[in-house]
């Protein structure tokens, strides 16, 4: 059975943002967004719907801080955000 490819890259608002999968260090930490070099990155432990789960929580913060308004938001404010509609549209959502 062929394996599935994973996302390298996708477009948020017009801009290209790069996906990387990498052990990531924090504990607890499943994936980042790192607003400067436009880079989702996702523990490369996580598989299927974990995985799936965790780029569509961070594409959640692209967004937000691609528009500029992860600016108007302290972390815990846009963590909710982001938790808010990762929850109520999560069933929409199969990569």
């Amino acid at each position: 059975m062929a394996r599935k490819s994973r996302l390298e890259s996708l477009e948020i608002l017009g801009k290209t943002v790069k996906i990387e999968y990498k052990p990531l260090l924090k504990e607890g930490l499943f994936g980042d967004f790192d607003g400067d070099s436009k880079t989702i990155r996702i523990d490369s432990g996580l598989k299927g719907t974990a995985a799936s789960e965790a780029l569509f929580h961070e594409m959640i913060h692209a967004a937000l801080c691609i528009s500029g308004q992860s600016e108007t938001l302290t972390s815990e404010q846009e963590e909710g955000i982001v938790v808010a509609i990762e929850n109520a549209l999560a069933e929409y959502f199969t990569l």
